[in-house]
């Protein structure tokens, strides 16, 4: 998914959209239990996906979620998304960290930090 969306050049598109679908299943408790329960066919759950996210989400991320429900990996995609994140974020050449300090920090500090 991650060589798709640089070839597209859609990487922030394809991380917000991994990242919607799994703040949906976090935050929406009947969402999180249609993904999951065996007593829904395939079938009707990528039906459903391909509704819902339809014109909100990129063609092929659909195209992924649907294989996801295939091979029952779902459960996964919290961690997908994250290490996806994580891809995009060193492609960019971005770093995350935390600083801890003994004392409160004055602004100047903070924009110094960002630059």
């Amino acid at each position: 998914m991650f060589q798709l969306a640089t070839s597209e050049g859609n990487l922030e598109e394809y991380r917000q959209g991994i990242e919607l679908v799994v703040n949906l299943i976090e935050e929406d408790a009947d969402f999180r239990k249609f993904l999951v329960t065996p007593r829904i066919a395939v079938a009707d759950k990528k039906a459903t996906i391909s509704s819902v996210f339809e014109g909100q989400l990129p063609r092929q991320l659909i195209s992924f979620l649907k294989v996801t429900l295939d091979k029952r990996r779902q459960s996964l995609l919290k961690s997908i998304a994250e290490e996806f994140s994580r891809l995009v974020d060193d492609h960019e050449g971005l770093l995350h960290f935390e600083i801890t300090l003994a004392r409160d920090s004055d602004e100047g500090f903070t924009a110094k930090l960002k630059d």
